[in-house]
């Protein structure tokens, strides 16, 4: 996989190899970071944000150092985590990587409460969604019928629903501008906006409320509501056949046995437990100091009940970290964008002649 268009300048073990879950039969997961040549700084042709390489069974994801950079400032779950990967680890590292660890404090911030929150609620979404549907599965397609509609025409079009969106979420941005909570508000849309967020309650919104919020009339408010009620239901459908035909043998039997998918409520606890150590610490300890629970929840020993209960309210939970929390509000963008400059500059005129260290023996 090397390249003369780029240089790595760190690589390490990452998923289960590095929690500490590993068993006989995982993957190999590997996580790094590289330097592109100057081509990809001073011309146009080219461009790279990631590479992804799965030969062999093998998982192995390397990111452009800017895109790394952006993503770490946002406290991305899968990435700020590698900024406390231990060097027992480590597979290749240099200089620069040891001068971004040595500034990680730089990218860590309180909207890891929002990230990891985030990516959590996420994953619990999709193990309920495919829990629903082992226990009860769609019986049909939906038609345009079931939902009162013509079966021929669309009575209210895709462009006109949009426009619906945007107005909502332009009146929640109004809004939120003179909420006493504006500050709280603004971090968390970094990471949904107003529209997103407006699509994602989909028919949820009380139609009275809509009224009063939107000067359209209510033979309108009734169309839309029945034209989104079919659109979720059709793509709640394709999403049910899509999961159905391409679903992991492995993880298929895992949720015929458990009736939930553990493996993903094994990540699920995992990224509440991580992001409440960092949010409580600035630090997240790896491997993970609760990877026996983590196995054990894979393996399938607590119920879905019992997972629900040990993850408990998510938002509540964050919510309290966050309030409790030490971290700085915000990362300091300009100190990681200083430093990247710095590092390009050297990178670029070094004749690509800095030192990568490789580690040999990894300790599994």
């Amino acid at each position: 996989m090397e390249n003369k268009d780029y240089s790595i300048i760190f690589e390490c073990v990452a998923g289960s190899h590095l929690y500490g879950t590993n068993t006989e039969t995982s993957d190999q997961d590997f996580r790094g970071v590289l330097i592109p040549s100057k081509e990809y700084f001073l011309g146009f042709a080219k461009k790279v944000e990631q590479i992804i390489d799965t030969k062999d069974g093998n998982d192995r994801v390397l990111w452009e150092l800017r895109k790394f950079l952006t993503l770490a400032i946002d406290c991305n779950p899968s990435i700020i985590e590698i900024l406390f990967v231990p060097e027992d680890r480590w597979i290749q590292s240099s200089d620069i990587w040891k001068q971004i660890v040595s500034h990680r404090d730089w990218f860590i911030s309180k909207k890891a409460r929002w990230t990891f929150s985030g990516y959590a609620i996420s994953q619990l979404k999709r193990i309920k969604r495919h829990r629903s549907w082992l226990l009860s599965p769609p019986a049909k397609m939906p038609e345009r019928e079931d939902f009162g509609l013509p079966s021929d025409r669309a009575l209210v079009s895709k462009d006109q629903i949009g426009a619906f969106n945007v107005l909502l979420s332009l009146y929640m941005e109004d809004v939120k501008s003179n909420h006493p909570l504006k500050d709280q508000i603004d971090e968390m849309m970094e990471t949904k906006d107003f529209i997103g967020l407006v699509q994602s309650l989909g028919n949820r919104v009380d139609q009275d409320i809509l009224r009063t919020l939107t000067p359209i009339s209510d033979n309108l408010l009734l169309a839309l509501s029945k034209e989104k009620s079919y659109i979720q239901a059709y793509r709640e459908w394709e999403q049910y056949k899509k999961w159905e035909k391409e679903r992991n043998v492995d993880r298929a039997d895992l949720e015929r046995k458990f009736f939930f998918d553990s493996k993903h409520a094994s990540h699920l606890y995992r990224l509440v437990t991580e992001g409440e150590e960092l949010l409580n610490t600035g630090f997240i300890t790896l491997p993970r100091p609760d990877r026996e629970i983590l196995r054990d929840i894979r393996n399938g020993k607590y119920t879905y009940d019992q997972m629900m209960e040990l993850v408990g309210d998510i938002d509540g939970r964050f919510n309290a970290l966050y309030e409790s929390s030490s971290l700085s509000r915000f990362a300091n963008v300009n100190k990681v964008d200083e430093m990247c400059v710095e590092i390009i500059e050297k990178f670029l005129g070094s004749d690509n002649g800095f030192k990568i260290k490789v580690f040999e023996e990894i300790n599994e």
